[in-house]
Parts: structure tokens; sequence; C-alpha cells
């Protein structure tokens, strides 16, 4: 273990046990603090025997045989308990981020970053507000065959997701997690075949994620988007996944002036991991502390542990777009995390089929597009906060989020065998405009029934023998430092990447197997510049263009 070494001069002018009421900053790290590999190694094997078999099941699509990483080791508890004893109060502890969040002031922000296991200390960003008034029910007329959605025939049918309920996909088998406000109203009739696995309340430590007297955050939200996802009410309203099982995770405050605090979000992604959740829908989102600049994917800490969880330890990403459309550039833009390429980010249609005015675009500042795909966001039918029978109707990118996320759990009951870029790839492929994708829709409109068809062609004949399919090359991050993640997507045995510079010399041959799809290559002695990475079979030799920050 290394030692904590702390200046002394400036502890010297703070009392140790004062704690002052601040603003709120992540402190990250150095490093976890382990003297050796075997010690890491016998952490992993303790930390394994605490994941699910779900969680297990997920992971081994995109680990190596550990089934643990650097992402799961424990933060070093003597960092922690140096800087409690400063007075700190910590919130949330981060192993994603290797960081902890605390309320600090300005002299105790000076001592903490003197720290020489302190790597940096900076802002918990607040999300900016953005909500949609909500409408009453439409009176739209449906056809004769909407009985069973009753009015929320026409949100289902936007994404042709009729037929796949009718091949018996229901989401059964999928576990899918939900960040969000809180819900109040979970015993609505639609929430009456709800399989609510866990629960727990980030914000008030408890894990009653309904309101509660004398406690922060109001539930209404939760309780909407849920029912998009998860309804069942036949006549009334039926969700994409009903049959799946749940997790919910209250990770909004709804109370405080500047409401919206992204700490408990990271917590919450990290616990529903743990628990083994296969698809995260969040209809919440992070935009005050950062400028455009900053969305490029990689910079915002919600970003940062939705590629984690996405990438390295295989769950699918859903998260809303944001309602800033009608803002002036670039205030118009997404918020995080729905810049983060390992995100399946959604924007919103208004009930007519054309982009709702406020649905935030693309692209994001790095230049990748965004949204990913888009669903009815307008006139959405939704469980009433105020009733148990009665439904009325929303307005969001916070309702296109739930719908997405359901059709993404169909595609993993189809072909649990799926990664999240496959996942990602078959909902683009699919997709209204997926040969001509831009910056206000994405890859269009999302098409259930044609996605689960192409997921179920995504089948393995042996454990090494393949079938490909619309195989695809991707590198992250774009620009890059020093290492580069090339991640191919589809059916493959094993591939060969080739490495270009920007002279069209090969410096770097990879090969990819199908039970490690990412690679990391570090380009150090490299001449920098601009590297192309192609393969063979990738859509004409396909090539990426990675430039150097």
């Amino acid at each position: 273990m290394k030692p904590i070494l702390i200046s002394i001069l400036l502890l010297l002018a703070i009392p140790p046990c004062i704690s002052f009421a601040g603003e709120v900053y992540w402190i990250y790290f150095m490093d976890k603090g382990f003297d050796s590999q075997a010690e890491i190694e016998r952490i992993y094997d303790g930390l394994k025997d605490n994941l699910t078999e779900k969680a297990l099941f997920r992971r081994q699509k995109v680990m190596n045989d550990n089934l643990c990483d650097e992402y799961d080791l424990p933060v070093n508890q003597s960092y922690i308990d140096c800087i409690s004893n400063l007075g700190v109060n910590i919130r949330v502890v981060s192993k994603y981020l290797n960081a902890v969040s605390a309320e600090l002031e300005a002299p105790l922000k000076l001592v903490i970053e003197s720290l020489d296991f302190v790597e940096k200390v900076e802002p918990v960003v607040l999300r900016k507000p953005s909500v949609i008034k909500d409408s009453e029910p439409s009176n739209q007329r449906f056809p004769a065959d909407s009985a069973f959605y009753g009015l929320s025939y026409h949100q289902a049918a936007m994404v042709n997701l009729p037929p796949v309920h009718e091949m018996g996909y229901d989401g059964a088998g999928v576990l899918i997690g939900s960040c969000d406000a809180g819900w109040n109203n979970l015993e609505h009739i639609c929430f009456s075949q709800l399989d609510l696995l866990a629960a727990w309340d980030f914000v008030n430590g408890d894990s009653i994620v309904d309101d509660e007297e004398g406690q922060a955050g109001e539930g209404s939200h939760g309780t909407k988007t849920l029912s998009v996802v998860a309804g069942y009410d036949p006549g009334g309203l039926v969700g994409p996944a009903y049959a799946a099982q749940y997790v919910l995770a209250k990770t909004e405050n709804t109370d405080f002036e500047r409401p919206i605090e992204e700490d408990w979000w990271v917590a919450g992604v990290e616990w529903m991991d743990s628990i083994g959740v296969d698809v995260i829908s969040s209809s919440v989102s992070y935009s005050d502390w950062y400028s455009y600049e900053d969305l490029d994917g990689w910079t915002a800490v919600t970003s940062i542990a939705a590629n984690i969880a996405f990438f390295e330890h295989g769950i699918v990403m859903v998260n809303s777009m944001g309602n800033d459309g009608s803002s002036s550039y670039p205030n118009n833009k997404m918020n995080a995390p729905a810049d983060a390429p390992g995100v399946i980010s959604c924007g919103a249609l208004e009930y007519s089929g054309v982009r709702a005015s406020y649905s935030s675009m693309g692209p994001t500042y790095d230049g990748r597009i965004k949204p990913d795909g888009m669903a009815q966001g307008s006139s959405v039918r939704v469980a009433s906060i105020y009733s148990l029978y009665n439904y009325q109707s929303g307005s969001g990118t916070s309702f296109s989020c739930p719908m997405t996320a359901g059709i993404c759990a169909l595609l993993l009951q189809a072909n649990p065998q799926l990664t999240p870029q496959q996942v990602i790839d078959i909902m683009h492929t699919t997709a209204s405009q997926s040969a001509n994708p831009d910056t206000l829709n994405g890859w269009g409109i999302w098409d259930a029934l044609a996605a689960v068809e192409m997921a179920l062609d995504y089948l393995y004949v042996d454990s090494r023998s393949l079938i490909p399919v619309n195989l695809s090359l991707n590198a992250y991050p774009n620009p890059f430092n020093s290492r580069i993640r090339i991640i191919a997507s589809g059916i493959y045995d094993e591939l060969e990447v080739s490495i270009y510079n920007i002279f069209g010399q090969k410096v770097e041959s990879l090969i990819l197997n199908p039970g490690d799809p990412a690679v990391y290559w570090k380009p150090e002695g490299k001449a920098a510049g601009v590297y192309l990475i192609s393969a063979p079979g990738c859509q004409g030799l396909e090539r990426k263009v990675l430039y150097l920050k």
C-alpha cells in the first residue's frame, strides 16, 4: 500500500473537525493503491463471487476470462478515510471513476488538491431544467387492431412494435434498469404485473423509491417513463417489454433549487451493473457545467461511466437526448451522457411522425452523429400519477427513451448473445434513414420488427464458427491520446485489423477474437498524425480515421 503524504502547512490552517457546506465536487485519485498484480488477482476472485449469474453472463460477451477489471476494484479506503478525516461530507464513492463526490468550500478544496494521492478536483455537474408541459390525452381514432394497446397503439405502431409482440417477444428474461427521479404510483393498474427485482433511493439512502414525507425528491417523472416501457394493461397501455424484470434507481433530487446532480446517477449505474442489468434506460441528462466543447463523449463523468458500462461490462445504455432543440446554437445540442459513443441516444417525434422541435440535436463536438434514432415523444400515453386506473399524456425525449430501451430488450430476448455494440449496430441498420443518417433524426425511426429479425440472424453456429452479418469496425476514443480501442461488431471468427499512418504505411496488425472483441493499441514511438484502420470484410474494407488530440 502506498503511503499517504499530506501537505502539513495547509492542513494546519483548517481545524480537522470543521465541516463546510459548499459546492459538490468529484475528487479523483491517482490510483487504487494496490502493490502487486497478484494482490489484484486475489481481489478479482472475491469480486467475481459477488456478481450475479446474470451479470457474469452479460460480461462474458465483452470481457476476458477474469470477468472483472480495474473498474471493479474498490476505491482505496485509506484515501477515503483521509478525506473524511478532514471533515468532508462524502456523498458517493465511484469505482468506475476512482473518485468520490463531496461537499467542499474553497479552503478545503485547496487542501485536498494538494494531497499526493489526489489527481484532480472537479465540480459535480447540474442539469439544466428542461421540461415539456404534459398535454391532455389525445382523442385520435385508431385502427381496429389497436384493441390490445388502447390509446398506446400509435406510439407502439410508430416503431413497428405490434408484429414483434405477435411473434411472442415481450422482454421476458431481460433485466432492465431505470435511472429516474422516483416512482410515486407503482400501484397503478399498468404495473400490476411488474416484476420488480430491486429498488434503491440514492438520494435519501433507502430502498423506498416512492415519495416519502420529509425526504427529497418527487417521483411522477419515473412513474410516467416506466409505464412507457413496462406498462401492461390491455386496452389501456402496453409497453414493449412488459414481461421483463426491472431494477429502479432513484438518482434525481427534484427538491433543490438546482435540483439534479450526476454523482447519484453514476452510483446507480454501478449498482445496477453488479445486479446484472442488461439494459439501462435513463431519461435524465446533464449540461449546465459543460460547454459544447465538452460534449465529445469522453469528458462528462456520466458519459465516461456510460462508456465503461457499455464497452467494458456489456450493458446496453439508452438515454434521452434532452429537450433543448429550440434553443440557440450551441445550447440546442444533446446533454450528457447522450453524447457518449456507448449510449443509444433518443430523439423525440411528434404524433405526426416528424421531429419535435424541442428534441435536442447533434452532432457531438467531435463530429459524431447524434441522436442514434427516434421514437414518439409527444402526446405519449403514460400512467396517471394521480389515479390507479387512468392515463394521461406526456411529451419530451424522456418518453422516446424507454420505448427505445424496450426495443433493445426485445433484441436481447431474441438473441441473448448480442453485445451492446451489436445491438446499436442493428438498431442503426434497421432504422428508417439508415442509408443517410443526420444530426436531427440520427439513423431515423426505429423499426422493432426489422431489428428483431436481424438479431435472429446473429446466431452462433458453434463456439468458433459464426455467420458474418453486417461486420463493421469502430475505434475509440477519437481524437485519441496514448491508446486506441478498436471494436469489431457483427459476427466473425477471427479478424485481422490493420493500422496505417498518414502516409499510407502499415504500422501495426492486430487480431480480434469473438471472445475478446476489444483491443487496445498504444502507438508509443510511432509517428504522430492521422491513423487509418481497416479490416477485410468490413463493408468494402471500411476505414476509420483517427485523429491525434
